[in-house]
């Protein structure tokens, strides 16, 4: 049996022996005085084992008799009942009444439970405050809670720039006039390609001028890379432009002339510069390029004053420009679309002298970069447009740049709608987003035929569309996952592009498989068996036009494949033009037995003059090969060269065409 540490070696010899000598019985009871539970257990030689199952006491014979020792464990038993004795020993010294005692008790319970709900809602609150200090607030949280922030504390990535905006002001009233006369020029060609014949004679800037309000800068933001800078820069304007317009009618001369005035302007957009490529030479770039990274949102109203005529006049006007502004000029700047301005270049402002760097310039110019698989599977959960049936007659239109869109077929009478087809369009940056767009076919669109039909011909306003739901596909993670064939369900949903809010839901799904396959992918073998394909086409050059006029030739050229066509601006007074802008097509869905023609014009007064032509067969193309300026490796369906124009007494015209197979 275990001893206190103590007793001496004699003592506790003489205690063993002791118990040897007794017996059984006597060990029990003597252990049983303990009030603990034991097994006594003969051993082999005649030894008497004792074993307690939860020992808690110790026994010791001395000289002084048996002492027992108290273990912890009924140390603490005995402080937690010390209070209550103390209680029952107070009550019955005390003796107090049987209210008083109720009434204590009460009072007691009372304390505890309000205690305890202390406890709760301190332990409630300091979780709650645990959370909000884990929280962002933001910058409106930090200017709620400070009551403003200092302009200079920036807690975006994007740097706040009231210096500049005060630059800005003091150097407006120059750059009003450079930024006035650029709008200008881009504009008024614009309007007048679109200008619709019989109607308008004339549209023209008769005043431009922002006033005296210059754009205010609200944030910018840089990303630097090692061949490039990008920037974005928000941009807000609102303020009293003097900004006229011109209208000639097609008899009356100046006797007729309107003059809306474009008042009420609001204009916020985001702009992205990109500088690039970087060079050791000033000013550090060899070109930029100026986009709008999404569309912008334009208000503003025209104000025709006292015309007689009412609305019947001024809507037809009103919507030719609300068309100009808000599709045409919007699509050709929003992003990936673009103006680039050469700098260190052979086309540029400054030389370069440098292949390489001619190159990058024209990559920045919007290269293709790949070609994006769309198939347009099915939608479900689209609205009803129609109130007679119940049903619609949806069809859907994708696109990746706005100045073509594939449209499916239209299925009458049905909310699930399925299309299963399928299309090809080109990718030119790696943050570019698909847009895909749901409608209805309507047989005779009513609220718009009074206008669309005057200007735009009665055909758009019979079997016109009617929105009815939307949805913006990034393509990002398909470019980085190249070759991944995904399908699944997309939201669709209502408003216009420049929604800040997004695409939003509750319109239906619509369902699409996407695959992404980058130019290089693309094996010779695939070429050379396509049967349809994407058409790239670029005009650079051409070298000794000569023109029955004289040397100071005026040219552009027009490029056909089937029932597409586009052509370059003009380049004036020069047999040696070069086509820097605007100079590089995109021929969608084009059969792999067609031709590219390519005729170099001369404007003339009527009919204007042809000063040579070029064909490309295009079975001849995908079957040869050529290595690439821009891959540097043999590439099939490719060609890059000057060639000799007919009929253009020894011009030559160099071009780029380039087929990539549909699979």
């Amino acid at each position: 049996m275990a001893q206190p540490a103590g007793d001496s070696e004699p003592e506790k010899a003489s205690a063993v022996e002791r118990v040897k000598a007794m017996s059984l019985e006597e060990v029990q009871q003597l252990l049983a005085q303990g009030g603990r539970r034991t097994v006594i257990v003969p051993g082999a030689d005649g030894a008497k084992l004792v074993r307690r199952e939860k020992p808690r006491t110790v026994i010791r014979e001395s000289g002084d008799g048996v002492r027992v020792t108290l273990t912890l464990a009924q140390l603490l038993a005995a402080a937690a009942a010390l209070p209550a004795a103390l209680v029952l020993l107070f009550l019955l010294w005390w003796r107090p009444h049987l209210g008083v005692l109720s009434g204590s008790a009460t009072l007691g319970v009372l304390a505890g439970v309000l205690g305890a709900w202390r406890y709760r809602k301190n332990a409630k609150s300091k979780a709650q405050t645990q959370e909000l200090l884990s929280m962002d607030p933001g910058l409106k949280g930090c200017q709620y809670l400070l009551g403003g922030v200092p302009s200079w504390i920036n807690l975006t990535d994007r740097e706040k720039m009231e210096w500049l905006n005060k630059l800005l002001l003091e150097l407006w009233p120059y750059y009003d006039r450079g930024i006035c006369k650029f709008v200008k020029e881009f504009v008024e060609p614009v309007m007048e390609s679109y200008r619709p014949p019989g109607i308008i004679k004339r549209i023209f800037f008769q005043e431009f001028t922002f006033g005296n309000a210059p754009f205010r800068i609200e944030g910018i933001s840089v990303k630097e890379d090692d061949d490039e800078i990008d920037m974005e820069v928000d941009v807000r304007w609102s303020g009293d432009a003097n900004i006229c317009l011109g209208i000639d009618l097609p008899v009356g001369g100046e006797a007729t002339r309107l003059n809306p005035k474009v008042t009420d302007i609001v204009f916020v957009a985001t702009f992205k510069l990109i500088l690039k490529p970087l060079v050791r030479k000033i000013p550090g770039f060899a070109a930029a390029a100026l986009a709008l990274k999404g569309p912008p949102i334009i208000n503003y109203r025209l104000n025709f004053g006292s015309l007689s005529g009412g609305s019947v006049t001024t809507a037809p006007i009103t919507t030719f420009v609300n068309f100009i502004v808000k599709e045409v000029l919007v699509g050709m700047l929003v992003w990936p679309k673009r103006i680039t301005v050469p700098i260190l270049s052979s086309n540029g402002i400054l030389p370069a002298n440098d292949p390489a760097i001619d190159l990058a310039v024209e990559r920045l110019m919007g290269r293709v970069r790949g070609v994006v698989k769309v198939a347009v599977l099915r939608a479900k959960g689209l609205k009803s447009y129609d109130a007679l049936t119940g049903k619609s007659d949806p069809f859907t239109e994708v696109f990746t740049t706005s100045n073509h869109r594939y449209a499916t077929r239209r299925i009458n009478n049905t909310l699930e709608p399925a299309w299963d087809e399928t299309f090809y369009l080109p990718v030119i940056e790696k943050d570019q987003i698909l847009h895909v767009e749901v409608f209805d076919h309507d047989m005779v669109n009513v609220s718009g035929a009074a206008t669309l039909a005057i200007w735009k011909g009665l055909a758009d306003s019979v079997g016109a569309k009617e929105f009815m739901g939307r949805c913006a596909v990034k393509l990002a993670p398909l470019i980085a996952e190249e070759g991944l064939e995904e399908e699944r369900w997309f939201p669709l949903g209502r408003g216009d592009w420049t929604n800040p809010q997004g695409t939003g839901k509750g319109e239906g799904l619509i369902r699409l498989g996407l695959q992404y396959r980058a130019i290089r992918s693309f094996v010779p073998a695939e070429v050379k068996g396509a049967r349809t394909g994407i058409l790239l086409v670029g005009i650079m050059r051409a070298k000794g036009l000569a023109s029955p006029k004289g040397d100071k030739v005026c040219s552009y050229v027009k490029v056909k494949v089937g029932k597409q066509d586009y052509k370059t601006r003009p380049v004036a007074k020069t047999r040696d033009p070069v086509w820097s802008y605007d100079n590089k097509f995109t021929f969608y869905g084009v059969p792999a037995t067609e031709e590219v023609v390519f005729t170099v014009m001369e404007p003339a007064l009527t009919t204007d003059d042809e000063l040579g032509t070029l064909t490309v067969r295009l079975p001849e193309l995908v079957q040869s090969t050529q290595v690439s300026r821009w891959t540097q490796r043999e590439q099939a369906g490719y060609m890059h060269r000057s060639v000799a124009l007919a009929g253009g007494r020894g011009a030559e015209l160099e071009v780029e065409v380039e087929f990539l197979p549909d699979w």
